[in-house]
């Protein structure tokens, strides 16, 4: 059946077909529209709050307006965020010229998970271009929640400087904007870092005696990109996420990676990707839709009839009736995976493009082009019936929210007025997105270069076209003007593509349309992912999926709970340590399973900084003992040397393996001609992450080989990830030898008493060995085996060495002992002797060392 109708009936259908709309909310590629966008999205929310109507309190990352309702106040209008109540911090309006005064930065922490005395980590998420306190469900439940209940960290939303209320300015003229840009954002995040006080914390959490690891998503994980590279002092670990940290002068461009790179200046591979990714079907209608529209609008006699189809017949220029076409596109951006807070627009406008017309079903599953699904536009033009279609999706969705408002279409949609930008004042916050894009970030909406390239939008949106908001809202200034294209250099010598450091893990999905601009892009050269370098692709995702999640997270999809787990590695060591504990029950009780389950504590992941600076075992057991303590598990298994000397009262020590041979290895590289220590040249360079075998070996060389001078430099993670740093051949990275553990170290509880006594651990040079020899006594019973009364010679040897090897204290005391109570206390004694010998004075120099090297530290960054 051929689909033959009159235009005249076609307009009778399209006026009675009219309801209520809204528009895009995402912020994708950026045009003169996007910005008419963002005015008519603002007019509506307005009406919306005017009546009373509180929108949902998640706004979707990058919104296309940037106008957005300030999280509700109370529970009934959604999740109550007064536990979460603004603060601020005091930063320099430039950090140049600290005469231009100061403003506030506002932020929120979370610590509901905090451990006090733990010495943190703090998780910091970077709000990005948007008010900060659109990010609080991710501080709620999202990724700032997911990884502060896994390490027992504080969390953090740092507003981003204009966005929200961190207003340094009065208004948003050029020359007040001219101090939003990246050098002057990152350097409010390190000041924020390095000087931060949190109310209703006591202790110190500033970087970088404490681990603040930064998350970003989109821009903001660029942002989180950046501040790795920049202040690496600062920041040891960063999570970018769909982060555009590249851009490039050519056609084409987290967190938290995604974190987008790299910056360009045409953006056109944005909805090729979309192209791409969507439903075939739905593609096909939507390239067979701008083809056939581009065509006709060269036509002056069908060109009215063509606006007039899509309700746009007053709208005078013909580009900006094509930048109307792409509200549609924008909407793949907000797709989730959590429908509580993910969009489905694109899906309904792909299944409204598709929809028979006159319900003739069998017309739809005709090929595009097929004669019995065209219709008569004018004489013998036809179009496909999607076309119609997609004048319908503009007109309810697009125009209607316009006319509500008693305005034109050229008054909406029209872009050559340049009064419509000349509004500095406040509330026109589409300004600073946007200032930032023609400034350095670029990304504008364009078409593919190549005309005869298959193509989702309008050969009519040209480089031109996107870029002239730039001269129509910035006017030159009396201190600043924005260039003619945007410094995306400043932006791309960060790293671009390439931009790459431990501890950055890098978070794409695999149909997000900023792909093109991060690590993943097709343009970056491959790479591995690996544990200090984590480098990640979630499969079907869109947009910085990782960073929402769930309350509960074994109701996030297999794929979301995938990529949460991965940011939290598992230890080698420590799996094999458990499989010797299985093995043994099994033995033991052959009749009972035993399921195991990995969890990394917050030792495993910072693996950038020296044990020596962070301190404190709780690193390695704090989220260990919340499984035991909330019955998600029966029991732990752990090295016994990064267990705490003081275990909460409601846990207990139930058994110790037998401790295996506690020598030290030294491990130099395949076909290394030394195999001794001393057989090592001068200036070799040894990695351990233990101050106890550095200060040890230094004493050995000071002793008896005085004419080697080793570079002893601090080398972390698991067994695997340091001999692949042992086998790196990067100047900076490379290592002569590695001084290693021969087997794990498993103390018994008087090492423990000891080490407790001299506040000893991982991070001071600190020894400890044990013998115990066993002793059975008693009658024939206890011979036999009938009865077993065992008690045994303790011999426990301890040592304490000065960091620079010159002074060593070692003393050894044994006894016997008949219970763990006479243990510990032997270990106790043993710790008071060393201190009386002199261990005390090392220990306390120990102690001003690190709390110098902590304040040079914050010198060298404030000079």
């Amino acid at each position: 059946m051929r689909l033959t109708v009159p235009f005249a009936c076609l307009s009778s259908l399209i006026l009675a077909t009219l309801a209520s709309a809204t528009i895009p909310t995402k912020r994708g590629p950026t045009s003169p529209q996007h910005v008419n966008f963002w005015k008519l999205e603002a007019r509506a929310r307005a009406s919306e709050a005017s009546r009373s109507v509180k929108a949902s309190p998640l706004v979707l990352q990058d919104s296309t307006t940037g106008f957005t309702l300030e999280p509700p106040d109370t529970p009934q209008h959604g999740p109550d965020y007064s536990k979460f109540p603004e603060q601020f911090f005091d930063q320099p309006v430039d950090h140049t010229d600290l005469s231009q005064g100061t403003f506030k930065q506002r932020y929120w922490i979370n610590t509901r998970h905090y451990v006090p005395g733990s010495g943190g980590p703090v998780i910091v998420l970077d709000g990005g271009e948007t008010s900060g306190g659109d990010r609080l469900p991710f501080l709620d439940t999202g990724i700032v929640e997911i990884l502060t209940n896994a390490t027992g960290g504080v969390g953090v939303v740092l507003e981003h400087r204009y966005y929200g209320t961190s207003i340094p300015v009065p208004d948003f003229s050029t020359d007040n904007l001219r101090w939003l840009n990246n050098e002057q954002a990152t350097a409010d995040s390190a000041n924020f870092m390095s000087h931060v006080k949190f109310e209703g914390i006591d202790e110190d959490l500033t970087s970088p005696q404490t681990p603040w690891i930064y998350y970003g998503g989109s821009y903001a994980g660029a942002r989180a990109a950046h501040m790795k590279i920049l202040y690496p002092e600062l920041v040891f670990g960063a999570i970018a996420s769909s982060g555009r940290c590249l851009l490039h002068s050519a056609v084409h461009t987290l967190s938290v990676i995604p974190g987008v790179t790299h910056a360009t200046l045409s953006n056109w591979e944005y909805y090729e990707v979309i192209r791409k990714a969507a439903d075939p079907t739905c593609s096909a209608h939507i390239e067979n839709a701008i083809t056939t529209i581009d065509f006709l609008l060269q036509l002056p006699y069908l060109k009215g009839i063509v606006k007039a189809l899509f309700g746009l017949q007053a709208l005078e220029h013909d580009d900006d009736f094509a930048s109307v076409l792409e509200g549609p596109l924008d909407a793949w951006q907000s797709k989730v995976w959590d429908p509580a807070v993910g969009s489905t627009r694109f899906d309904e406008f792909c299944e409204t493009l598709g929809k028979p017309i006159g319900g003739a079903t069998h017309v739809a599953a005709l090929p595009i082009g097929h004669e019995d699904r065209l219709l008569t536009l004018w004489d013998d033009q036809k179009i496909d019936f999607s076309v119609l279609n997609y004048a319908e999706w503009i007109r309810e969705n697009q125009v209607q929210p316009c006319l509500k408002y008693n305005m034109t279409v050229e008054e909406c949609f029209g872009t050559y007025n340049d009064t419509k930008y000349t509004d500095t004042s406040i509330s026109e916050d589409w300004r600073l997105w946007q200032f930032q894009v023609c400034t350095e970030w670029g990304y504008f909406s364009t078409a593919p270069p190549d005309p005869d390239y298959p193509r989702i939008v309008s050969k009519l949106l040209t480089m031109d076209y996107a870029t002239k908001i730039c001269r129509q809202a910035y006017p030159a200034g009396k201190y600043f003007t924005v260039p003619e294209l945007p410094n995306i250099t400043a932006v791309n010598v960060m790293g671009d593509f390439a931009i790459a450091a431990d501890r950055l893990a890098i978070i794409d999905g695999e149909v997000d349309p900023w792909r093109p601009c991060t690590p993943h892009s097709e343009y970056a050269n491959d790479r591995e992912d690996t544990i200090l370098q984590p480098f990640k692709l979630i499969p079907g995702a869109v947009h910085h999926y990782d960073e929402y999640g769930l309350r509960n997270v074994n109701d996030e999809p297999p794929e979301i709970q995938q990529i949460h787990r991965e940011m939290i590695e598992q230890s080698e060591l420590a799996k094999i340590q458990t499989n010797i504990v299985i093995q043994k029950l099994a033995e033991k009780f052959p009749s009972y399973a035993f399921e195991t389950r990995f969890h990394e504590t917050e030792g495993d992941k910072n693996q950038s900084k020296a044990l020596f600076l962070l301190g404190g075992k709780a690193l390695w057991t704090r989220g260990l003992e919340e499984l035991l303590a909330n019955k998600q598990v029966d029991m732990l298994v752990h090295s016994f040397k990064d267990v705490p000397t003081e275990l909460p009262g409601e846990f207990k020590i139930g058994a110790i393996l037998e401790r295996e041979e506690y020598v030290d290895s030294l491990v130099v590289k395949a076909g290394s001609p030394y195999k001794m220590l001393e057989d090592l040249p001068a200036g070799s360079r040894i990695g351990t992450s233990s101050v106890r075998r550095a200060a040890q070996v230094k004493n050995y060389l000071r002793n008896h080989h005085k004419e080697l001078d080793m570079v002893f430099k601090d080398v972390r993670g698991n067994l695997n990830t340091r001999l692949k740093k042992l086998d790196a051949t990067g100047e900076d990275d490379a290592f002569d030898a590695l001084i290693l553990a021969k087997a794990g170290l498993w103390t018994c509880l008087a090492e423990r008493a000891m080490l407790r006594t001299l506040e000893g651990g991982c991070s001071v040079p600190v020894g400890v060995n044990t013998k115990l020899t066993h002793v059975v006594e008693g009658d024939e019973r206890l011979r036999s085996g009938e009865l077993k009364l065992e008690s045994g010679v303790l011999e426990i040897t301890g040592c304490v060495t000065s960091l620079d090897g010159g002074r060593q204290f070692v003393k050894t005391i044994g006894e016997r002992v008949t219970s763990t109570d006479e243990a510990e206390a032997l270990g106790k004694r043993l710790g008071e002797t060393l201190l009386d010998s002199g261990a005390r004075e090392i220990l306390e120099e120990i102690k001003v060392d690190r709390t110098t090297r902590a304040r040079e530290a914050e010198e060298s960054k404030t000079s």
